[in-house]
């Protein structure tokens, strides 16, 4: 629904929309004034545009080489006109990107592209794949168990706590340490000191008050009745990655990538939450969405926690003039989105287009009204009534009503070249 009003700011016109694949109605007042501003008479006109039989993708190639390459062929068309016009309209770039959902095929040809695209070019999109599910995050340990690229989450636990981010760090490491079975906390604790260097985990016996050892598994069974609450160990955490970085750092890269940790049934559904904002807080971009397109599930994902709306409006800006060429069937008849959902965005901008009218296939017979003069058939077909409008006793015009349906064999996709001042 849209309003026009004039310079004092009365209303002089309501326009009201309704739409769908087949076809769409749209109900229109128009009012006229005195000087005063009072409203003396109002038109109302109907329009409705239907599409036989539901089938609007058989007029796709005829539109496109009868009126766009008239106008000096669908790319020109779009790039000289559409996208200077509507391009940055973020009213026509909704109404378009809306109408494109409604295509499957439009919507898996568009996002088939790396899921780092659309990662690198919306934070929302970014945050959504990092944030809306945990389902990446026992994938991603896998990725860098197997080496060969730059690690994922060693870094982001590096920040975490030689950084001190206690919001951060405290709840994985309650989680890290709260597993109900004590024999995987002590074996979490144990990889500290599991390459033979004991120099971290005497660092935190010593902080902790108790004495050292020259055994791993002794020394970590023995500390494990002693070990402090979380908030606690983050102070602990921090100091160790302060003053121990390279044997803090192994520390981290084991934490992450050990496939005992993430097949335990505690730890894959406690750890993988609050190792989402660490990455999300920390996480390398590039790193981050490597990964993303080296998981199988990363184009699933994308799908599933974002709308469509999002990675589409990525495509969207990378390129308007081939989202508008794509959008509207090609010459080469790539069957996406339908002309009369084009239409539609454009005319929710508000901005008049030429009328286009528009063959479709021939259904099953069916009566026909006679074509007005100005109409030469067969290439409308329309019928057109109007009431006059009423008069007061005093003479004034007061109502007047016009309805125009379009429908049959043709499709009449008119949009009126109307604004008003």
């Amino acid at each position: 629904m849209t309003f026009t009003y004039d310079g004092a700011g009365n209303r002089v016109a309501k326009y009201v929309s309704q739409s769908n694949d087949t076809g769409s109605v749209s109900d229109n007042d128009y009012y006229v004034r005195d000087a005063q501003g009072n409203i003396l008479a109002t038109y109302h006109e109907t329009q409705q545009y239907k599409a036989s039989y539901g089938l609007p993708i058989a007029w796709v190639n005829p539109v496109n080489t009868s009126v766009r390459t008239g106008l000096g062929s669908a790319h020109t068309f779009n790039s000289e006109w559409t996208v200077p016009q509507y391009a940055t309209n973020g009213n026509f770039t909704a109404a378009l990107l809306s109408e494109s959902v409604e295509y499957p095929s439009f919507v898996s040809a568009e996002l088939s592209s790396p899921v780092s695209k659309f990662m690198n070019n919306s934070s929302a999109v970014y945050t959504n794949m990092l944030m809306n599910s945990p389902a990446w995050v026992v994938p991603a340990t896998q990725y860098d168990a197997a080496g060969g690229h730059a690690l994922l989450f060693q870094p982001c636990l590096m920040n975490t706590f030689s950084l001190n981010n206690t919001s951060l760090g405290t709840p994985f490491l309650a989680n890290l340490f709260g597993n109900p079975n004590p024999s995987m906390n002590q074996y979490v604790l144990g990889l500290m000191c599991t390459s033979g260097d004991m120099t971290l985990i005497n660092a935190l016996a010593v902080l902790m008050g108790r004495p050292t050892d020259q055994v791993c598994a002794t020394e970590a069974a023995s500390l494990m009745p002693f070990l402090p609450a979380a908030p606690t160990l983050m102070s602990m955490f921090h100091t160790l990655a302060t003053q121990h970085a390279s044997q803090f750092k192994t520390y981290m890269i084991a934490i992450s990538t050990d496939n005992t940790i993430y097949t335990d049934p505690y730890y894959s559904t406690a750890l993988p939450s609050t190792l989402q904002p660490i990455v999300n807080t920390y996480g390398i971009h590039t790193t981050v969405t490597t990964f993303f397109d080296s998981w199988s599930g990363g184009h699933s994902e994308l799908t599933t926690v974002n709308s469509a709306n999002s990675p589409l409006t990525v495509k969207y800006n990378e390129s308007p003039i081939t989202k508008c060429f794509r959008a509207c069937p090609d010459g080469s008849g790539y069957p996406l989105l339908l002309l009369a959902g084009y239409a539609q965005s454009l005319a929710a901008v508000g901005y008049p287009l030429l009328s286009l009218t528009l063959p479709m296939s021939q259904p099953s017979p069916r009566p026909q009204a006679s074509p007005l003069p100005h109409c030469p058939a067969p290439m409308c077909c329309r019928k057109t009534t109007t009431t006059l409008p009423s008069m007061t006793s005093t003479g004034h015009l007061v109502s007047a009503s016009n309805s125009t349906t379009h429908h049959s064999s043709m499709l009449i996709m008119t949009i009126l070249q109307r604004r008003i001042k």
